[in-house]
């Protein structure tokens, strides 16, 4: 599991990177598939539409075609205007990324995770969880 802290008042209609030293991914990416997203909201959202979370590649200036919203893909503030919330977002589920179900390319990673907003926020603090395992088969 990965985890990060996202301040919803930070972002813009820009995918920014929210961590400097999280990376998700490998050369090995077709290795990993993601299971399912967590949104835990810390503060309650006011102000803004809808946030997304997704990747950029680690050259900091190219995400690949609909990995800005890899993991969350346009949550409404109404969904995380209670401190508390929990939402899991799966395949098919309203809201879920892209990737969930399936795994980033390795050609482009290793990645760094992104957020981006529709609207302006003026409250709201979210923790991420990215949830994922390796595939392929162990061996001794």
């Amino acid at each position: 599991m990965l985890e990060v802290v996202i301040d919803l008042t930070t972002l813009t209609s820009t995918a920014a990177i929210q961590s400097n030293t999280t990376i998700f991914g490998t050369s090995a990416s077709s290795q990993i598939i993601i299971e399912k997203v967590e949104v835990q909201v810390e503060t309650g959202s006011t102000g803004g539409t809808s946030f997304s979370v997704g990747l950029i590649q680690s050259d900091r200036a190219t995400i690949p075609s609909n990995y800005s919203t890899a993991f969350v893909n346009a949550l409404v503030n109404a969904s995380t205007n209670a401190a508390g919330d929990l939402l899991t977002l799966s395949t098919g589920s309203t809201s879920a990324g892209g990737l969930i179900g399936s795994q980033p390319a390795a050609a482009t990673s290793p990645y760094y995770i992104t957020a981006l907003s529709s609207g302006t926020y003026t409250a709201g603090k979210v923790r991420v969880r990215i949830h994922y395992h390796a595939i392929g088969t162990i061996t001794q």
